[in-house]
């Protein structure tokens, strides 16, 4: 049981970190565009009032329409929100879980871990890419984190370095 419980809070973690920077990724990718669309249509605006070359202002106004349309049909904005949304539902399951962990005389803990990973099934089928290599980083990074809080906390982190220790003297 405590195994499952384990690596369900590893997915969490991960979970819970790749959708932060995810939607960070989004915030700053809307963000960007929109400068990108704003600058050049006033630059587009400013080349036809003071009538320079025509054809100029024409292909910034083609920049500014191919702009919005990237907008429109990549929806950062929306991505950001639902990524922003899951990286949240994923740390309150984070907490859960960690308290689930150090409760050891749960009695219902297989139906609540089984409720719990149904619940982080369903919190991220957000319907945005996956950034595999953001991915592999953030499940590195959760397990790291995790194995570091709980081997210290729980006194295994001794146990851990003194076994590791002796069967390195012994090889």
């Amino acid at each position: 049981m405590r195994d499952q419980i384990w690596y369900t809070l590893l997915d969490a973690e991960r979970l819970a970190r790749y959708y932060e920077r995810l939607g960070s990724r989004y915030q700053r990718l809307h963000f960007y565009l929109n400068v990108a669309v704003t600058i050049c249509s006033f630059i587009a605006a400013v080349v036809l009032l003071v009538d320079w070359y025509a054809w100029i202002s024409a292909g910034l106004f083609l920049a500014v329409s191919g702009g919005v349309t990237w907008a429109i049909f990549a929806d950062y904005s929306k991505k950001a929100t639902l990524a922003d949304h899951a990286a949240s539902e994923c740390a309150d399951l984070a907490i859960e879980l960690k308290a689930l962990w150090r409760d050891e005389d749960a009695s219902d803990s297989s139906e609540r871990v089984t409720e719990l990973e149904k619940r982080l099934n369903r919190v991220t089928r957000v319907g945005i890419g996956v950034d595999h290599r953001l991915n592999e980083r953030c499940a590195e990074e959760a397990y790291e984190s995790a194995k570091a809080e709980f081997y210290r906390t729980e006194g295994l982190w001794d146990a851990a370095s003194s076994q590791q220790s002796a069967t390195s003297a012994a090889t």
